[in-house]
Formats: C-alpha cells, sequence, structure tokens
C-alpha cells in the first residue's frame, strides 16, 4: 500500500517539508529555516511580539493634608461694607489658602459667623451679622475661586470678644474658619 502526504500549496515565501519515506516520521524543519512572511496588516500576535511590554506605572500613592485656619474681618458701626482695611485682611488670608494648582482633590468647608456690637441699637443686629458673614462669605468666593460648602450665620450682639464699651469695634466683625483636606499625588 502506498502512503500519500499531502502537502499545503507553496508560495515562494514558504518552505516545504520534503516527503520522507514511507513509515518514518515527519518533523518540522528547524525554526531559523522559515523564513519570516511579512503582511501588510500585522497580527496581534506580531504586534505583542514586536511591542514589549510596557513597565506598569508605578501605584498612585494619595498623602492627604488637613487644613484649618482662621480670620476675624472687621467692620464700620451700623455697616456690612467691605472697607479697604477689611479686604486687605481678607486677602492676605485668601493668600494663605490652597490653590487650585496645589493639589489634586479637596473639600473645603467655611463658616462665616458675623457679629455686632454689644451696646448701640437693638433694631437690626440679627440681619446686619448675617449680612456681615454674606459680605465676607461672597468676597472669599469671588477671589479665592475655589468650591467649597459655606456656612453662614449671624451672631447678633451675643458673642462679644470684649464687653468694654471702648472696644466694641472688635465685637463689629465676621469670624471666618476654614476645615478641610486636600490630596495631592507624590511624585
Amino acid at each position: 500500500a502506498a502512503a500519500f502526504l499531502l502537502l499545503p500549496k507553496t508560495t515562494a515565501d514558504q518552505t516545504v517539508i520534503p516527503e520522507s519515506p514511507a513509515g518514518a516520521e515527519i518533523s518540522e524543519p528547524p525554526a531559523q529555516s522559515q523564513p519570516a512572511v511579512e503582511t501588510s496588516e500585522p497580527t496581534e500576535e506580531k504586534t505583542a511580539e514586536a511591542e514589549p511590554e510596557a513597565d506598569e506605572p508605578p501605584p498612585v500613592v494619595w498623602i492627604e493634608n488637613e487644613l484649618f485656619d482662621s480670620h476675624s474681618a472687621y467692620f464700620e458701626p451700623d455697616s456690612a461694607v467691605l472697607t479697604i482695611e477689611t479686604r486687605t485682611g481678607l486677602d492676605n488670608f485668601i493668600t494663605g489658602l490652597p490653590e487650585s494648582e496645589d493639589f489634586e482633590e479637596g473639600n473645603f468647608k467655611l463658616a462665616v459667623r458675623g457679629h455686632c456690637a454689644r451696646y448701640g441699637t437693638e433694631e437690626g443686629r440679627a440681619e446686619l451679622s448675617l449680612e456681615r458673614a454674606e459680605n465676607t462669605a461672597d468676597y472669599i468666593k469671588y477671589k479665592w475661586g475655589i468650591e467649597a460648602e459655606y456656612v453662614l450665620s449671624g451672631a447678633g450682639a451675643a458673642e462679644p470678644v470684649t464687653l468694654d464699651r471702648d472696644e466694641q469695634h472688635l465685637n463689629r466683625r465676621a469670624d471666618v474658619q476654614i476645615k478641610g483636606t486636600i490630596k495631592t499625588k507624590q511624585n
């Protein structure tokens, strides 16, 4: 009985495996004897072989810092208008706050509590103290430009710093406290 060996069609770029005598094992020729076949579209396997695997990027390490700061803005009697001195003090306070390029993520809460002098007319102190808090918060929002939660309140004359009649300018204020966290990526 004759044994037939079927060979694939060949092209100029392929190597033909020679016929072996009947009963002998057919072995593949050594890998180096096969010419590389290039096609116009690289296969995924060839792409993976051609490009070495990139090193895995290092894991991102976050550094979280707590933030706390406070400032008092002062006002003229019976006024919620920010004076030049008040704005200058707030500008200095804002300069110490983190800027957007200082952190990747930030979570901030600003509590602004307005106050009034202990002595003077009783009428409108609660409203005036709240208006002082609102004006102070609006200025910080405008100048700082970072998204934060603002909690505003007015204490009227209920929380004086001093009871001395000659020191009432210290009671006409808005107290600002900022608390928060900032996260930065460690390089």
